[in-house]
């Protein structure tokens, strides 16, 4: 019950980070409240995670629930590293609001506090690591989508020549372009190291079933979408407004992927 508690409060610390950032007017003081709040909703869902890791002995990714909170927390862990490296407070503007999403969704399910309450599915060595590589994948695919958001603002208040406070706070358009691109490679390696790993996971299991080929097919075709999206970006092939709206769609594309992946592991 109390890591239920914790990652209730963390989420509704990163819905209230967005709130405080998205209302009113974006000014200094605003941004680094939001921030701050965000940071608070971070250590809440630290310390959830810290008493999963305790309970089952290694990292949550053995239910849907752990899963999705996984990648929350992974997710904003990179998005507060951003903010950091581009000395930018906008995380609670462009990336709170996914985050208080991913982090409660698991609550609004009758059985997530049984999950937890019950035995926790344990892990194999090989498949944990593949499911830990994949985890830090898709906190990297949802992080490129939210340089794509800021590019996509910055983008339409330079057209409309908007002096407002957030289009000065954001970074220029070239710097967000790179972030995109460097994220979307990292996600692509992260995604193809996970595979790899899967691979050696499924030669030390006895049996291979439909389950597994579904993770399997649904991992490739994330890691090709990814791929080719860094690979045309990388080779300027696509880029500007293009490149930021494919990069969204991919990555809205990569979390619909989960639902058969997670809805058969429920069914199963």
């Amino acid at each position: 019950m109390e890591t239920a508690i914790l990652f209730l409060a963390a989420g509704l610390a990163y819905a209230v980070s967005f709130g405080i950032a998205f209302t009113g007017k974006p000014d200094t003081g605003r941004i680094r409240v939001s921030f701050h709040v965000a940071l608070g909703g971070f250590a809440a869902h630290t310390a959830a995670m810290a008493l999963r890791i305790c309970e089952i002995g290694g990292m949550p990714v053995g239910t849907s629930y752990d899963l999705l909170e996984s990648i929350a927390w992974m997710f904003v862990l990179v998005q507060l590293l951003c903010a950091g490296v581009f000395r930018l407070n906008l995380v609670g503007i462009f990336s709170m609001l996914p985050a208080a999403v991913l982090t409660l969704l698991p609550l609004g399910c009758p059985l997530f506090i049984k999950s937890l309450e019950g035995p926790a599915r344990q892990s194999a060595q090989f498949a944990g690591t593949h499911a830990a590589l994949a985890v830090v994948s898709y906190a990297f695919i949802i992080g490129a989508a939210m340089m794509a958001a800021m590019y996509v603002w910055q983008k339409r208040s330079l057209q409309k020549k908007s002096n407002g406070r957030l289009a000065k706070m954001l970074p220029p358009l070239d710097a967000l372009a790179r972030g995109q691109i460097t994220m979307t490679g990292g996600a692509a390696i992260l995604m193809a190291s996970s595979l790899a790993v899967g691979v050696l996971a499924a030669f030390h299991t006895e049996a291979i079933g439909t389950m597994m080929y579904l993770k399997f097919a649904v991992g490739a075709t994330v890691f090709v979408m990814v791929g080719i999206l860094y690979l045309c970006a990388a080779t300027e092939k696509l880029g500007g407004s293009r490149l930021a709206w494919n990069t969204i769609g991919m990555a809205a594309a990569a979390l619909l992927l989960l639902i058969p992946i997670e809805l058969g592991t429920i069914l199963k």
